[in-house]
């Protein structure tokens, strides 16, 4: 097994996939990432949002994808927060 170091990841060689499994990090940030999907949204073309930001059109869809997951998660939350609180609220003004 072959251990390669720099100064921003440690990769070790000899694994199943091949160069291990470190990832590059992402050059957007989640703000930047949906403010390109929000030019998708306003019926500006698919194609011309991807070429401006300079990413893949499969790019472009994976991240609408774990946005719109990421956001039926929240909604979901809120929706077991908000019955959580109004089953405390019966409870605890319910005559015994």
């Amino acid at each position: 097994m072959l251990i390669v170091s720099s100064p921003t990841r440690r990769v070790v060689r000899g694994d199943s996939l091949g160069w291990g499994t470190a990832m590059k990090a992402s050059k957007f940030s989640d703000a930047q990432k949906a403010f390109v999907l929000k030019q998708g949204a306003e019926r500006m073309p698919v194609s011309d949002v991807c070429r401006k930001a300079g990413i893949s059109q499969a790019t472009y869809f994976n991240w609408k994808k774990s946005m719109t997951d990421c956001a039926t998660e929240m909604r979901r939350l809120r929706q077991l927060e908000g019955s959580k609180m109004r089953t405390r609220s019966c409870a605890r003004w319910s005559p015994i």
